[in-house]
């Protein structure tokens, strides 16, 4: 059985590791507290589960009355995303400097720490597991599952298949 590359490892490996590596260094190099990192996660994972609550609730009636627009479909989770990610964002910030857990000098760790959830948990050590998952399973051998994961990733991602070396050559 053809397995995952192991280049496209490199990726969310990357993304952890700069994610992880500045707040790292802003903690110890600038200002990067305890408050910052736990009202960023307040922040960020609670826009995640504003803007699934909201779409459990009105994809459907949107999809009847916008059908398949792409540009509506793009306003929809872009208005979103402004209001829950940025506005959340705002909120939970003001919220902590009314408690004078963050000052003005903690901006530049807060944005970092939004990064942190979004970029290198969300996007980097999730991809990651997926990729795992995927060489795991497909490392099996011939099994009908990996069979079954090989057919439905090789159509829609055949790149995750071959070998950079060739491309290179």
């Amino acid at each position: 059985m053809q397995n995952i590359d192991p280049v496209y490892f490199l990726l969310p490996i990357t993304v952890i590791t700069i994610s992880f590596g500045l707040v790292i260094y802003w903690h110890y190099r600038k200002r990067f507290t305890k408050w910052v990192l736990l009202y960023s996660l307040v922040a960020y994972a609670g826009a995640i589960a504003l803007k699934y609550i909201v779409q459990i609730l009105t994809i459907k009636p949107f999809e009847a009355a916008f059908g398949g627009d792409t540009a509506a479909l793009g306003a929809y989770y872009g208005l979103q995303t402004v209001i829950f990610e940025i506005g959340g964002a705002y909120v939970m910030a003001r919220f902590a400097a009314e408690r004078r857990q963050l000052t003005s000098k903690d901006a530049q760790g807060y944005g970092l720490g939004l990064a942190l959830w979004e970029n290198g948990v969300y996007i980097g050590i999730l991809t990651l597991i997926n990729l795992i998952s995927y060489y795991a399973i497909l490392s099996s051998g011939t099994s009908s599952i990996s069979q079954r994961l090989y057919d439905t990733l090789s159509s829609p991602h055949p790149v995750y298949f071959s070998r950079l070396r060739k491309h290179c050559l």
